[in-house]
């Protein structure tokens, strides 16, 4: 029978969601689920850290907004990475047309609203 895990993390260590939570020592940054650790990276290492990251929102662990929020990173930044872009090489009003023509493959709502049902 699954048994709930209880998240206890390290004074210090940065809150994700409340499950999830990162911690950086010794120029590592270390991710850990509950009280295990999942994933790590060197501390400058960038790829890295948009790789896990865009995991996390992709598999639904984590939302876009609680990455933004618990690494002070601006939205359109996490928005572009879930897109599969490179946001160092788009403008602001690309990335929001990105994110649109991504959001279109998954079914969202048109900007002229839903289609009412007779």
């Amino acid at each position: 029978m699954p048994q709930r895990q209880l998240p206890i993390f390290p004074v210090g260590t940065t809150l994700i969601t409340p499950e999830i939570a990162a911690d950086c020592r010794d120029g590592k940054v270390i991710y850990v689920n509950g009280h295990l650790p999942v994933f790590q990276h060197a501390e400058k290492d960038l790829a890295s850290f948009r790789l896990f990251t865009s995991q996390l929102v992709d598999n639904g662990t984590a939302s876009q907004a609680d990455i933004a929020r618990a690494f002070h990173v601006p939205s359109v930044t996490v928005a572009a990475l879930s897109a599969g872009e490179d946001p160092d090489q788009l403008s602001f009003l690309h990335a929001v047309r990105v994110v649109r023509r991504k959001m279109a493959a998954f079914g969202a709502i048109p900007p002229s609203g839903p289609k009412r049902v007779p």
